[in-house]
């Protein structure tokens, strides 16, 4: 493409904001502006490439043959109209758009990421220039400026030239409502936020909030397992908590968001003093998300209305702000269990503790960590590692576990907050922290030992919040699988005799289960996290013993062990349960989870050559809940599902309703 065409289609792109691509007609791309990276990764696979080839491949033929515009919706989501372009040359046609319309939309694509359908492409290159457009204005303008494009005579925009149009005039309504005038500021403000991270988008909306409606008291609200939290303050609530929790499926919020109204509510603040907080929701597709709370008094019933229709506006947006965010978050987090798998390939029992706060501090980008061991019998802390400008002097410290490490290890709660001071323990101000605000993470070691993960002065200079504490949280199942590791090599004599390794397959074995599972059980009734468990079976093994004799069968197993192996996560424990039956522990995992990872199993097994055979497994899982309160009634229930996957024909995958339910 030529310089000036190549201005041309750029030009438009840089006015809208959308993606511009020319194709022609064996449906090559021969120009692009301001690509959708999720369509530049996605063409650049070999493996996912096809799936656009079936939509923007098409484009060309499917506009040409109508005539007309043409508009479509990609796989991923995407909306994208072809345009006919009329020139001299050879014929070719625009792509418009290749943006999400909608938040919904995002999330789907979010949600394929997350899942791992798209594993193979760095997260970094899918979310580079994600293009989002809620207003069909945008992509009005981006069709009227495209088709004003005019090419020279010549080989059309490989050798030619295009003249790039002049600002196309988009008719508005001259006498706009307060509302509309309202809208064009909005939009201006909000398109300014999608190079934003999500919590300074956050930040930047209280700001504006308080700047063009002359607000001075603001909490934002995030949804958080079923309540709303606080998640940062403006005005007199700056480093409180609002005193406000409120279930995410209560009438009246919805209620308010369709009659683009408000909710008042009673609060308290962290002082103790009562006021009445104006609830703004902002709802995407049906499902609340967030809520801007404002305790100043409203004098004028249309400047609520104008703020529960900004905040409605701008629910969009900051949905895939955060979507982007998690994606982000839980990029990190796969990365340092990454990093705890190759601790565990690379086991040194002198440095384990350091491994643990090294990942985690860098998870959480922190300056200042340490990792206190508490020991119930004697009653006393020991350093295990530290990190930080007062490392060597906290390993001498005569009052270590006596502030707030003593606080968390009585009570295994953990702590965040966003000032250390208001804890009460004003001699912690001696050490000069950078930042006030501090984490502090128990979690269990054994039955008589209690590990306190502490980090604060975030590189940064921000506050740590609830969700920092969530996915710090993340990590403490490989925490678990270190730590076991490192007891027995310490108690290897011990250990031998008990022999808690199969030595057929190399997969810890039953006697191993029974005390971690007893173990998880406990920290999942404390903690409250999702816990499931796997049953598997090797499908008519005793006629693969049979047909080809016990030597083969013990390789066969070996395979389906290496297969389980290759098909779990760092903090999963698979186990040889007995004979040809295995089991799989997989804690803070719920069934939704666990179903795709059992599924990995089955499918890998099924695809794996045996020496002899094709060989499948049947698979029943169980998840810790209401029904299910017992390391015994898990296995139970995992082993009714196995039976009822058998039953189905095998090679299938059952999920348990509860002890005696599928």
């Amino acid at each position: 493409m030529n310089r000036i065409a190549e201005k041309g289609i750029g030009e438009v792109a840089d006015q809208t904001g959308l993606a511009v691509a020319l194709v022609d007609s064996d449906g090559q791309t021969v120009g692009v502006a301001n690509n959708n990276s999720i369509c530049e990764s996605l063409q650049a696979s070999r493996v996912h490439r096809a799936g656009c080839a079936e939509f923007c491949g098409r484009a060309f033929q499917l506009a040409q043959s109508n005539s007309a515009e043409f508009s479509y919706e990609c796989h991923v989501g995407l909306s994208c109209v072809a345009v006919p372009l009329d020139t001299s040359a050879r014929p070719l046609v625009a792509i418009v758009g290749r943006a999400f319309r909608s938040a919904e939309k995002y999330y789907a694509a979010t949600s394929r990421l997350l899942s791992g359908e798209w594993n193979d492409i760095p997260e970094e290159s899918l979310l580079a220039n994600v293009l989002v457009s809620g207003s069909s204005l945008n992509f009005d303008r981006a069709l009227a400026k495209v088709g004003a494009i005019e090419f020279s005579e010549g080989e059309g925009p490989e050798s030619g030239e295009a003249i790039a149009p002049e600002d196309v005039a988009v008719s508005i309504n001259p006498e706009l409502s307060e509302f509309e005038s309202d809208s064009r500021v909005w939009q201006s403000f909000l398109s300014l936020l999608f190079e934003s991270p999500y919590l300074d988008a956050c930040r930047t909306i209280i700001g504006f909030l308080k700047d063009h409606y002359g607000l001075k008291n603001i909490a934002w609200l995030e949804r958080r397992n079923g309540h709303f939290e606080t998640l940062m303050t403006a005005g007199d609530f700056r480093d409180e908590e609002i005193g406000l929790r409120i279930k995410s499926n209560d009438r009246r919020l919805f209620d308010a968001v369709r009659d683009t109204a408000a909710l008042e509510v009673p609060i308290q603040d962290s002082r103790g003093e009562s006021s009445v907080a104006t609830l703004f929701p902002m709802t995407i597709g049906g499902e609340m998300r967030g809520i801007v709370a404002v305790t100043d008094r409203f004098h004028s019933p249309m400047l609520i209305k104008r703020v529960a229709k900004f905040s409605q506006t701008a629910a969009t947006e900051i949905e895939i702000l955060r979507l982007r965010d998690e994606v982000q978050r839980r990029g990190r987090l796969a990365r340092a269990v990454e990093q705890f798998n190759r601790s565990l390939d690379e086991f040194d029992s002198e440095a384990f503790w350091s491994d643990i706060l090294s990942i985690s501090a860098e998870l959480m980008q922190s300056e200042r960590a340490s990792l206190l061991v508490f020991d119930e019998p004697s009653r006393e802390f020991t350093v295990a590692a530290a990190i930080g400008v007062d490392a060597a002097l906290l390993r001498t410290d005569p009052f270590i576990g006596s502030r707030i490490a003593g606080r968390v290890a009585e009570s295994e709660e953990p702590i965040v907050t966003a000032d250390i001071a208001k804890l009460g323990l004003s001699e912690i101000a001696a050490r000069k922290y950078k930042t006030r605000s501090f984490i502090s993470l128990p979690f269990r070691i054994s039955a008589s030992r209690v590990g306190i993960l502490n980090m604060s002065d975030r590189v940064d200079g921000s506050q740590y919040l609830r969700r920092d504490l969530e996915l710090l949280s993340a990590l403490v199942p490989q925490f678990s699988v270190l730590i076991d590791r490192a007891t027995l090599i310490s108690r290897a004599g011990e250990y031998q005799q008990l022999s808690v390794t199969d030595p057929l397959t190399g997969l810890l074995n039953r006697r191993y289960l029974k005390e971690r599972l007893e173990e998880e059980v406990k920290r999942t009734r404390r903690s409250g996290d999702p816990m499931s468990f796997m049953m598997i079976d090797v499908d008519d093994f005793k006629s693969y013993n049979d047909t080809f004799g016990h030597t083969e069968g013990d390789k066969a197993l070996q395979i389906v062990a290496r297969c389980l192996k290759e098909s779990l996560r760092g903090a999963d424990v698979a186990v040889r349960y007995g004979g040809e039956e295995f089991s799989i522990l997989l804690p803070s995992t719920n069934l939704e989870v666990t179903l795709t990872v059992a599924e990995r199993i089955r499918a890998r097994v099924e695809s794996t050559e045996f020496p002899n055979r094709k060989v499948t497994v049947s698979i029943g899982i169980a998840g810790f809940g209401d029904e299910i309160k017992s390391a015994d009634q898990l296995i139970d229930a995992a082993d009714f599902a196995l039976y009822a996957a058998k039953g189905a024909g095998r090679n299938a995958i059952r999920i348990s309703k509860g002890e005696r339910g599928i």
